[in-house]
C-alpha cells in the first residue's frame, strides 16, 4: 500500500511538472530575451535631440495636421512653431 501511494505522488509530481516547465521556461526566456532586447533599444537611443526651426511648408499635408493641432490651442496651448530632428525626415509643431 504504500508504494502505491509513493507512485500516486511521484505520477501527481511529473503531471505538475508537466505544466509547470513550460511555463517557467517561457517565462525565464522572455525575462532574459525581454531584457536584451530592452538594454539593447535604450543604447540605440541618442543622449540628445536637437531641433531644428523649418516652415510648414516641409509637410506633404498640411490640412492633416489641423485636426490635431487645434485641441491644443483651443485649450491654451500657444503656437511656438514648427521643428524638425535633423537626419529623420520628421517634423513636429509644438
Amino acid at each position: 500500500m504504500k508504494e502505491i501511494l509513493i507512485l500516486a505522488g511521484i505520477l501527481v509530481a511529473l503531471a505538475v511538472l508537466k505544466k509547470m516547465i513550460p511555463f517557467l521556461v517561457g517565462r525565464f526566456i522572455g525575462g532574459v530575451v525581454g531584457r536584451a532586447i530592452g538594454s539593447h533599444a535604450l543604447a540605440e537611443q541618442p543622449d540628445t535631440i536637437h531641433l531644428e526651426k523649418c516652415t510648414t511648408e516641409s509637410w506633404q499635408d498640411e490640412s492633416a495636421v489641423q485636426p490635431l493641432v487645434s485641441p491644443l490651442l483651443q485649450r491654451g496651448f500657444h503656437d511656438a512653431g514648427v521643428f524638425r530632428v535633423p537626419g529623420t525626415g520628421f517634423g513636429v509643431a509644438v
